[in-house]
């Protein structure tokens, strides 16, 4: 089957909501075609990282008929050869609504959702994938996506920058500029200025992006990225394939492989119940920074645009 018409099996369809639990509505994505169009490989990625899924409206039916409702936080590499398409998620959650478990309280019920999202989207995805249910009273011990002391530190927060016309809305890697610095160091861009538009239905998705770099002598100029950044404003592209290509132009800007390192992080606004943020990044160390965020056994924390 045609990629397109992959994506498109639920995705700007007209859908009917089951109401009994059925894995056969998952659909996998492949993730080589819009990786082919910024020349990444699978077979040699330069970048490690994480697509991170909340999913906010989980529920069924206990074993005595007593409604669960929960929140689930999903979890898998980006090595993975497919990504899970957004809308088919949600019908399969949705399956759960009047569907009874086996369990009769909410700690196993916890459990026992977790081992069948699991299962269910490791077999389709082809991949290993973490799922942790969160019940009713569950609370975050973490308020931000960054800790205090690396948004202290680090961060710039780049949407107040004066930039000038002209603004290019189709994505435009150009636009990015490197400055010389004369020391090493490390650097936290965040903007909440991102917005980009479903691939298959054209609805707008809107984002906060983190951009992490420890730089050797290098650093990327913050108007013109904030720039860079608004040039997505037309582009359709499912989040992760956002989020990779935003990294690879960065990567290949900086000069990367040579020296330095970098993260990008995509957190979107929820839709239909699920928001969706993809984490890319040159080294393991770099996840340090959204340590909180990436723990699979905590209820994630929200940025300005969730």
């Amino acid at each position: 089957m045609e990629v397109n018409k992959i994506e498109g099996t639920h995705l700007g369809q007209k859908s009917e909501y089951k109401f009994s639990y059925d894995p056969s509505l998952l659909v996998p994505v492949p993730r080589q075609e819009n990786r082919s169009l910024i020349n990444v490989d699978n077979r040699n990625l330069p970048f490690i990282g994480y697509d991170i899924w909340n999913c906010y409206e989980i529920s069924c039916l206990l074993s005595n008929g007593k409604p669960f409702v929960g929140i689930a936080k999903i979890k898998y590499s980006c090595n993975s050869e497919f990504l899970v398409e957004s809308k088919s998620l949600k019908l399969y959650l949705n399956s759960f609504n009047m569907t009874c478990i086996k369990a009769n309280d909410e700690f196993y019920a916890k459990r026992e959702l977790e081992e069948i999202i699991s299962s269910d989207l490791g077999k389709v995805l082809q991949t290993v994938v973490q799922v942790s249910v969160f019940g009713s009273t569950c609370t975050s011990s973490c308020d931000s996506i960054l800790s205090d002391c690396t948004r202290m530190k680090y961060l710039r927060y780049i949407d107040f920058e004066e930039i000038v016309a002209p603004f290019s809305y189709t994505e435009d890697p150009s636009l990015l500029k490197v400055l010389p610095m004369g020391e090493d160091g490390t650097i936290i861009y965040q903007s909440d200025l991102l917005r980009s538009n479903c691939k298959i239905t054209k609805q707008p998705d809107w984002g906060t992006i983190y951009i992490g770099l420890e730089y050797k002598e290098r650093v990327l100029k913050m108007s013109n990225l904030l720039k860079y950044i608004i040039s997505f404003r037309n582009e359709n592209h499912f989040h992760e394939e956002i989020c990779e290509t935003i990294y690879k132009r960065l990567y290949d800007v900086l000069d990367i492989q040579k020296e330095g390192s970098l993260i990008v992080a995509c957190f979107y606004t929820r839709r239909g119940g699920i928001d969706i943020n993809p984490i890319r990044a040159s080294n393991i160390q770099m996840f340090g920074y959204f340590r909180d965020y990436l723990n699979i056994d905590r209820v994630s924390p929200k940025t300005l645009r969730q």
